[in-house]
């Protein structure tokens, strides 16, 4: 059976944001394949199922988020129950468009996957709020990566059985040297750099290579730290005191990682209340401790504002690398040249805060004048590939 190096590249010896037992799973499944002994008794994970299409019930846009997932995948997610952080994010950017959508909920079933392409999109996510009102309901797995992004909504729902948490990072690495001896193999790499065979499988993980790999597990789970605490408006500290642990209904509701225990059609018919009242915040004794007062009252789609227009502004603010800004010139109800125009002014004050500190020297090739049309020039070459 042939090997899938690329596949054990990215099993093996890379970060993963994904719940154990489900990696126990998938490194079982594949043990053949990729050369590693079969995990012994591994603890079975909830089964996910894969559907890629978002459904509108009534104005909700129900997005799934299903599956292992993964940044994009081609021919694997169809045979393979994956699903891409690309695919989700299109069928959000296609509610947002829609005039038929006024709501998004993401349907979530999945114990997590790979770290890459999963904090843009559980940015991109965070940034909706400001656009239209977008929820997520744990059904019933929402851990680790699946999590990141079940966060990053403005509400979260759980149902009883369901489960959120797995906040960590793991990474796996098998040393094949002894099944190579066995084999009567003796695998030889010639290569030039120190760290490049770092983590090769076919020679025991050295403790240079190991402390790297911990030290790039380490610098990712800081992110999701900082990125659960921004999403749920609790501090990082009592974030990462989960340790990574899962929980279950009414406890991930108690621990902050969810605001409401119910079902599916539970929170459809929850959001469509919430929009029939014009988007309004929730009665006070229904809104959870832990949402921070700033983004409540940026969830609703501002007033004065077509969804386009709205849309327009935030990703203008993301493109920009300035996501903090979609808030405040929403909330402001700033006309969109307006907003174009303070967007240009913060990235020029940058461009000149940082051409003064490199003091460059006499004659020197000044650098370009960042202003609306070059911004939005190069926003359409980006958007067709050029």
């Amino acid at each position: 059976m042939p090997d899938y190096p690329h596949l054990a590249a990215r099993l093996l010896g890379a970060p993963l944001m994904i719940d154990a037992r489900k990696g126990n799973v998938i490194l079982a499944a594949l043990s053949d394949r990729l050369r590693v002994a079969a995990p012994s008794s591994p603890d079975s994970a909830p089964e996910t199922r894969n559907e890629a299409t978002r459904q509108n019930l009534g104005g909700i846009a129900v997005i799934p988020v299903v599956g292992t997932l993964i940044k994009r995948g081609g021919w694997m997610e169809a045979a393979s129950g994956l699903s891409t952080y690309d695919d989700v994010a299109a069928n959000i950017q296609a509610a947002l468009a829609d005039p038929l959508v006024s709501g998004i909920l993401l349907d979530i079933d999945s114990c997590g996957g790979e770290c890459s392409g999963c904090f843009d999109l559980a940015d991109e996510i965070y940034m909706a709020r400001g656009i239209k009102p977008i929820w997520a309901v744990a059904n019933d797995s929402a851990f680790s990566a699946a999590y990141a992004l079940a966060s990053s909504a403005e509400r979260v729902f759980i149902t009883r059985t369901g489960g959120a948490g797995s906040i960590g990072v793991i990474a796996w690495h098998v040393d094949h040297s002894g099944a190579n001896e066995q084999a009567g193999l003796k695998p030889t790499l010639i290569y030039a750099g120190a760290h490049k065979a770092d983590g090769s499988l076919d020679f025991p993980l050295g403790d240079v290579a190991a402390a790297a790999i911990k030290s790039e597990v380490d610098r990712i789970y800081q992110i999701f730290i900082d990125t659960v605490a921004r999403n749920r408006g609790i501090s990082p500290e009592a974030t990462k005191a989960t340790e990574a642990g899962c929980f279950y209904g009414e406890n991930a509701v108690a621990v902050g990682l969810a605001d409401e225990v119910g079902t599916l059609p539970d929170a459809i018919l929850a959001l469509s209340t919430f929009i029939s009242q014009g988007g309004k915040p929730m009665p006070e004794e229904t809104i959870p401790a832990t949402q921070d007062a700033a983004v409540q009252a940026a969830a609703p789609r501002p007033a004065g504002y077509s969804h386009a227009e709205a849309a327009e502004i935030a990703r203008a603010c993301i493109e920009a690398k300035r996501p903090e800004m979609a808030a405040e010139l929403l909330g402001a109800g700033v006309p969109i040249d307006a907003a174009r125009g303070k967007l240009v002014d913060v990235l020029a004050a940058a461009s000149q805060s940082i051409s003064n500190a490199q003091q460059p020297s006499a004659g020197a090739t000044p650098a370009p004048r960042l202003d609306a049309a070059s911004i939005y020039e190069s926003r359409r070459k980006t958007s067709k590939g050029e």
